[in-house]
């Protein structure tokens, strides 16, 4: 759901070592596990392109990519750092902008 809107309408081309991947669309009998994952595929104009890791190299070395922490990822922006960069846009002066960046990078700011 979240990078739907990037790749609806365009068409994409995946390049995996994952060669079962590339025949999920032709496999007549499925379960109803793998039912939904081939429904929710349709939705994208997507091309699979069976790659040897060997071949592939960026996706050989993310699969083998050891991260000891497991840091969570925070992708929200909230609407106070939002409004923060609409503020900037609209053009303050260079002190009032400083002072905009300074509290979005504390977290403190007054809105």
């Amino acid at each position: 759901d979240k990078f739907r809107s990037y790749i609806v309408g365009y068409k994409v081309v995946v390049h995996t070592d994952h060669a079962a991947l590339k025949y999920l669309y032709t496999k007549k009998d499925a379960k109803p596990r793998l039912l939904r994952w081939i429904l929710l595929l349709q939705e994208f104009d997507i091309e699979i392109v069976d790659k040897k890791g060997v071949e592939n190299s960026v996706a050989d070395h993310l699969s083998r990519l050891r991260i000891d922490e497991g840091l969570p990822i925070n992708d929200s922006l909230p609407e106070e750092q939002l409004m923060a960069l609409r503020v900037l846009r609209e053009g303050l002066e260079l002190k009032d902008k400083l002072e905009v960046v300074s509290a979005i990078e504390d977290e403190k700011l007054p809105w």
